[in-house]
């Protein structure tokens, strides 16, 4: 009989420790506790009103990016530009996907080593809607593994991030240093059309000259002065033109007044008629380019061809 006892208290005592360390493990879980998280950040997408990307080397920079009526704005120097819509719902599933690789280190004396302090880290200021705090992460260096196989043709990079507020430095998967520098151009809009071909009836080319000419659609068919295009090269060209984008921006270069060359949009669904216009730039023989659907933005029209792929000439269309 005591010897049922005593097992019977020996059973008790062990499920009460087993109830206290489960509860516990329970309450540090449900606190976001580092070691039982799978993501270095937990924020609502929806409610994200601002990001704030600031650095202090190798020069001293800081960008906002502002989500105004539906609308990413992007803020530098004072200035404010259209954000690349693409570009920010990339940016915002990879601080919302940030899965945690490895815990690198738990203590401050390492953040130095993995540049995630204060002087040497990109900073990511996070403002949701409701929230008295911004959530901050730390951006620090990247490293690159090798592949680990013959079979395997690229290597993983990482990068090793931490969370305002925490000690511990964590390595997560990809180029963070890239995707978050602040360079207020790597966010702006860079598109000078986006649109569907499939809308387009009527293009207007407006040139020095007696070279002005118009291409319209007749029965699923496009033509010039009545005369039937080639379908390939009528074909390349809209594949060209319907989601044409450059990154190189030229806001600051001098040019013409009035534009020298004019392309003109035109279909019944469009909202608006779409028209670009090349410039000649003040230095130089090349040409400047600035769209409607883009009106913050000039680009210079030497990069990747961009104005001769805008601006065709009649024959272009003919074999």
């Amino acid at each position: 009989m005591y010897r049922k006892m005593k097992l019977s208290r020996l059973v008790l005592a062990v499920i009460i420790l087993l109830v206290l360390v489960g509860s516990l493990l329970l309450r540090d879980y449900f606190k976001g506790d580092r070691s039982y998280r799978s993501f270095v950040l937990t924020i609502d997408t929806t409610r994200i009103a601002s990001i704030t990307i600031s650095t202090a080397i190798p020069n001293p920079a800081v960008i906002k990016l502002i989500l105004t009526e539906n609308k990413w704005k992007v803020i530098g120097n004072g200035i404010t530009y259209s954000a690349d819509p693409e570009i920010m719902k990339n940016v915002i599933a990879d601080l919302s996907q940030l899965k945690i690789e490895i815990l690198a280190a738990k203590g401050k004396n390492s953040w130095s080593e993995f540049q995630v302090n204060d002087s040497s880290a990109i900073k990511v200021s996070i403002e949701e809607r409701g929230k008295k705090e911004n959530k901050l992460l730390f951006i620090g260096k990247f490293s690159y593994q090798q592949p680990s196989n013959p079979y395997e043709r690229q290597g993983r990079i990482s990068t090793f991030v931490r969370l305002g507020g925490e000690d511990e430095t964590y390595s997560v998967q990809g180029f963070l240093r890239m995707s978050f520098a602040p360079e207020i151009n790597n966010f702006r809009n860079r598109f000078l059309v986006k649109s569907n071909s499939e809308l387009f009836s009527k293009l207007t080319f407006t040139y020095p000259g007696d070279s002005t000419f118009a291409m319209t659609k007749t029965d699923n068919k496009w033509k010039i002065e009545g005369v039937p295009v080639d379908s390939a090269k009528s074909a390349s060209f809209f594949a060209d033109i319907e989601r044409i984008s450059s990154y190189d921006f030229a806001d600051t270069v001098k040019h013409s007044l009035q534009p020298v060359l004019t392309l003109k949009i035109e279909g019944p669904t469009l909202t608006v008629p779409i028209e670009l216009n090349g410039y000649r730039c003040e230095y130089g023989n090349g040409y400047l380019v600035h769209s409607s659907y883009n009106p913050e933005a000039l680009f210079n029209g030497s990069l990747q061809n961009l104005a001769s792929k805008i601006f065709k000439g009649k024959r272009a269309f003919f074999r």
